[in-house]
């Protein structure tokens, strides 16, 4: 399955979301991303926190617009559904391959 990347959740982004918000979630994503590549699991590990503050900032705008009738109730639910996409698909994703390709980390699947 394509997962979306965080420049793709960036562009579809509706309106009511700020740039500031955006931004901040393509600094950590990248940030996160960048320390599972180098092995910084400590740090990765913060940066990943933040991504998830990050997705609770979007969805804390977008109700906040939609109490106030600013976005539509089918354009709320067609993001909600990318935004969990990117966080339980792209962020795992990302750092799966990074661990695995950049770590050598040997991943064991879970029982």
């Amino acid at each position: 399955m394509d997962y979306p990347t965080v420049e793709q959740l960036i562009a579809e982004a509706p309106g009511v979301i700020s740039k500031s918000t955006l931004g901040n979630l393509k600094q950590v994503y990248n940030l996160a991303k960048y320390r599972a590549a180098s092995c910084s699991l400590g740090k990765m590990a913060d940066n990943l926190l933040f991504i998830g503050q990050g997705i609770d900032d979007m969805v804390d705008e977008m109700a906040y617009a939609f109490q106030k009738g600013r976005i539509e109730s089918s354009d709320y639910d067609a993001y909600i559904k990318k935004i969990e996409s990117f966080q339980w698909g792209t962020v795992p994703a990302m750092v799966k391959d990074a661990l695995s390709q950049k770590c050598g980390c040997k991943l064991v699947p879970s029982k």
